[in-house]
């Protein structure tokens, strides 16, 4: 948990965020739950608060901390279900939720090791083992989550192969995640403007080919020429940001959640 606990306090983990959320809205059962039940436009901001509150919880947390999100987490996906139309779904899913999890964890290392340099093979192994948290803390069972990194890159080579198909619902959220202003506050519209380009490119470039297709996006001179720019710019800066900034995404999740928490009367979800 240590090293997890390593991987995950850096901010810059986040960067690959947008792309995660791709990969698993690329999902046809994830997607359609998505557009379903969930307005990204409206609420963009607050699913990002939610979903980095989860993930800071589930590995800095108490054990009480976990429960009580564990519980307010069973509860907003007990709703967002459904048995009819061509693509059944539930987000109590295990294979849904492993997926999900699995995104967590290819994203957040993924951008770590652009900065810092791959992680050492046993250590790789044993922080890939403890990013299980993200989904066996819900439905995922532990013996579904795979053994080593071998089988997890075939697993994920397989479901991009095999099982992720664009919808019109992913198209849809593709650009309510593209095109964002509308869901911010005014306050940070300039800022997000003058980021999201940038954003843009950086995300296209870590999509894997096949799904950058299937999207409509292409590499281009500009998103490979940003993409590298921004790597560099950070691995030359970011190492040597003090800690207390670089932790500032973790810092702040955890504020939220005791805020969240402390208002409700130290349950998030009522017996």
């Amino acid at each position: 948990m240590k090293e997890l606990k390593k991987v995950a306090r850096e901010g810059i983990a986040l960067a690959g965020g947008p792309a995660a959320i791709l990969l698993q809205i690329a999902h046809p059962s994830v997607g359609q739950g998505v557009a379903d039940h969930s307005t990204f436009t409206k609420r963009a901001i607050a699913r990002v608060q939610y979903t980095q509150m989860y993930i800071y919880v589930m590995i800095f947390g108490t054990p009480e901390d976990k429960a009580s999100m564990k519980a307010w987490v069973d509860q907003a996906h007990a709703r967002v279900k459904s048995e009819a139309g061509p693509r059944p779904y539930s987000a109590l899913d295990p294979e849904l939720q492993l997926w999900v999890a699995i995104t967590i964890y290819a994203s957040m290392v993924g951008m770590y090791e652009l900065i810092y340099g791959p992680l050492p093979p046993a250590m790789a192994e044993r922080v890939f083992q403890a990013y299980s948290v993200m989904g066996t803390s819900l439905q995922v069972p532990k013996d579904m989550w795979p053994k080593n990194l071998k089988e997890f890159r075939m697993y994920w080579c397989d479901v991009i192969e095999n099982q992720l198909r664009v919808t019109p619902d992913a198209e849809l959220v593709l650009k309510e995640i593209f095109h964002p202003v509308k869901s911010v506050p005014l306050w940070a519209r300039p800022a997000v403007l003058v980021a999201m380009p940038f954003i843009r490119r950086l995300t296209i470039e870590q999509l894997p080919p096949s799904l950058r297709e299937q999207f409509h996006l292409k590499s281009s001179k500009s998103s490979r020429m940003i993409s590298g720019l921004f790597v560099s710019g950070m691995t030359c800066v970011y190492p040597f940001t003090p800690l207390f900034v670089r932790q500032l995404p973790k810092t702040y999740s955890m504020r939220l959640f005791r805020k969240k928490l402390k208002k409700r009367g130290g349950q998030l979800v009522k017996p």
